[in-house]
């Protein structure tokens, strides 16, 4: 199989769309927090979410597209260092497009998470973050995500700049591979049992330096 790595543009979001959905089953926060979802409004979430990212100066999404089929199998995307104007700064916050049905309590671990995030030293008007490393199930195993993801690294890279992750159990093995360090985690339960046991979900904020500052 060959694959090939380009932009994705606002008429590849339903496909985008499905990965998001199909892959991040696997998630165990992400699925914690959208079990009560039907399957048609979470779609439609992921569907509105990335309308509305790929809208903004400052994100990159990047696909990888079976090249026999032509089929999208993988995509990220990340924002880039970017300074508000002053009408942006003030413009008011859009009410939020998760479904009525998302499970808060758990939700809120990525808000919390972004907030650990900043304290950190996360910087916006500096700093890349990524926001999606997403692989067709079907095509797991084949160093998709870690082609994604050396790719934004090196975009990072040429800018001089730092790129943050808040990485899900199922990523951080990959981010760290490549250079990402933990700096905290959060965590949330997830299920108890009747007997009292707990599931429990974590997120790894991580960030890394670009290349050739990693010892300053």
């Amino acid at each position: 199989m060959a694959f090939d790595l380009s932009p994705a543009i606002e008429a590849n979001i339903p496909e985008l769309a499905q990965i998001w959905q199909f892959s991040f089953r696997s998630y165990d926060i992400w699925a914690a927090s959208m079990r009560n979802v039907s399957s048609e409004d979470e779609l439609a979430f992921y569907t509105k979410a990335l309308t509305a990212r790929m809208k903004l100066p400052n994100t990159v999404v990047t696909k990888i597209t079976e090249r026999e089929t032509k089929k999208i199998v993988a995509w990220s995307m990340m924002s880039k260092p970017y300074t508000k104007t002053p009408e942006e700064e003030n413009a008011p916050k859009p009410p939020p497009m998760r479904p009525d049905t998302t499970d808060l309590r758990i939700w809120a671990t990525h808000e919390r998470s972004a907030e650990i995030m900043k304290a950190h030293g996360y910087d916006p008007t500096t700093d890349f973050s990524r926001s999606g490393l997403l692989v067709d199930p079907s095509y797991q195993k084949l160093g998709l995500g870690t082609r994604l993801a050396v790719f934004d690294n090196e975009i990072a890279d040429e800018a001089g700049a730092r790129i943050w992750v808040i990485a899900s159990s199922n990523s951080k093995k990959l981010f760290l591979s490549l250079g990402f360090v933990v700096l905290e985690t959060e965590s949330v339960v997830l299920e108890e049992s009747e007997d009292g046991g707990k599931k429990v979900g974590t997120l790894s904020i991580t960030m890394r330096e670009p290349k050739g500052r990693e010892a300053e």
